[in-house]
């Protein structure tokens, strides 16, 4: 009984395989009518000038890319450079005395008005605003 089983089941399996294979044929089949159709279907107008242009457009954008990829490489370097010379002033400024800095700030700022004032380009009542100005810096 349990050969007959087995036996039954292993004919379900070869069932089930000869119609996979023959919708495998089938695809095959198909397949094979569709290369023959686009094998035999004549070429666009203007295939071999178009051709001609889209290989002229690959290579100038190969080229773009390879730009940028070495752009990137340039970019990279900079922005390192850039950020470490950041870090460079923070680490200065950081020692400065705030209020001393004030104190110049406010004295080049009466400086500039003394000689704007000297040249015609200001009035009087701008170096009382200069002066106040220094009330705007941060705390």
């Amino acid at each position: 009984i349990g050969n007959l089983r087995s036996i039954a089941i292993a004919q379900e399996e070869l069932k089930k395989l000869e119609e996979r294979r023959r919708m495998l044929n089938n695809d095959i089949e198909r397949l094979n009518e569709f290369l023959l159709k686009a094998k035999n279907q004549a070429t666009p107008r203007n295939f071999v000038k178009r051709q001609a242009e889209l290989t002229t457009q690959m290579e100038e954008l190969a080229q773009i890319g390879k730009k940028a990829e070495e752009n990137e490489h340039t970019r990279k370097v900079s922005t390192s450079d850039d950020t470490q010379k950041m870090q460079s002033l923070v680490e200065q400024v950081g020692s400065e005395d705030f209020e001393q800095l004030k104190q110049e700030l406010k004295q080049l700022r009466i400086k500039r008005q003394k000689l704007e004032n000297s040249q015609g380009q200001s009035n009087p009542s701008t170096i009382n605003q200069a002066v106040e100005e220094e009330n705007y810096l941060p705390q």
